[in-house]
């Protein structure tokens, strides 16, 4: 219903005030052209590449053995992870999802993958937002955007989800094994779509700081960040350090509408259950800066 209504505003904007909307589309489309597709387009190849060639679980026992050890879980859930962690929004869950769509995902795994492993990708986080939030030292920083969702993940799986994990056998490709040329084809039409989708999801959250604008007679881009994280925290400029942080952790409504979009029919549902761990997820880190400010002099201020 909030959605709704807020679409509904928005269209109205729209119409009243055609200016306004251009500049809140082109700040949008600027984000996702330059930030969003240099970052995220190759890793959404890639990933299609490794799941359909079936290299995903080789990747993973290549590069990230500590993780399954950490974790206690099947390869190809440590492969969503390290996707989640290291390549950035919405590759965690795009991952669980084609890893799901192919039979090496149960449900209950993308239920336990979706509530930590999801998360802002460090590229964006380190190339832009400490620069732009002037963040010296950046390693408690670190800690807060990723520690503790790792964390986060790891009390999950012992407390609530460690008797119902059972990894999938890999599934069969039958005599003919895929083939590269094929599977690349495949792999780089579906990444297209994708970074379209979230091209045209950034767009459409963006417009709507339409209408704090018109409601409050001016900018307002302290709602910018709670509508679309990567333009809002751009408008912000600087500003709000600790509230920026903190909507990283929480990714905005329009990386929940993304993050539904990606999911299987089958699995929709999980959507509520996802809200509600960003939700903690954000008291926990809000959590961690004041204990960090008040134990170490870490600079946090909303």
């Amino acid at each position: 219903m909030l959605l709704a209504f807020l679409f509904l505003c928005m269209a109205l904007g729209m119409l009243t005030h055609a200016g306004l909307c251009r500049e809140y589309a082109l700040l949008g489309l600027k984000t996702w052209a330059f930030a969003m597709v240099p970052s995220l387009f190759p890793f959404m190849v890639l990933s299609g590449l490794l799941t359909g060639l079936g290299l995903a679980e080789r990747f993973v026992s290549f590069l990230s053995p500590l993780i399954c050890r950490t974790y206690r879980c099947s390869k190809a859930c440590c492969y969503v992870i390290f996707m989640g962690f290291f390549c950035g929004f919405p590759m965690g869950a795009r991952s669980a999802c084609e890893l799901y769509d192919r039979g090496q995902l149960s449900k209950e795994e993308v239920r336990w993958l979706l509530a930590f492993c999801n998360n802002i990708g460090p590229a964006y986080f380190g190339g832009i937002v400490l620069p732009l939030l002037s963040l010296k030292n950046a390693l408690p920083y670190w800690i807060g955007t990723y520690g503790i969702p790792y964390v986060y993940g790891i009390l999950l799986r012992a407390l609530f989800f460690r008797r119902k994990l059972h990894p999938l056998p890999s599934p069969a490709y039958g005599s003919e094994k895929p083939r590269f040329g094929e599977t690349l084809t495949k792999s780089i039409e579906s990444a297209i779509h994708a970074i379209l989708m979230l091209g045209a999801y950034v767009v459409l959250f963006s417009l709507m700081n339409l209408v704090p604008h018109i409601l409050f007679s001016g900018p307002q881009p302290i709602f910018g960040a709670l509508f679309e994280i990567s333009t809002g925290i751009q408008a912000l400029g600087g500003k709000h350090m600790g509230y920026c942080l903190l909507a990283l952790t929480f990714g905005g409504l329009s990386c929940l509408a993304q993050t539904h979009a990606t999911l299987p029919k089958e699995l929709s549902h999980f959507l509520g259950e996802y809200c509600v761990h960003r939700v903690i997820l954000t008291a926990l880190t809000l959590l961690y800066y004041l204990a960090a400010s008040f134990l170490f002099g870490v600079s946090f201020s909303l």
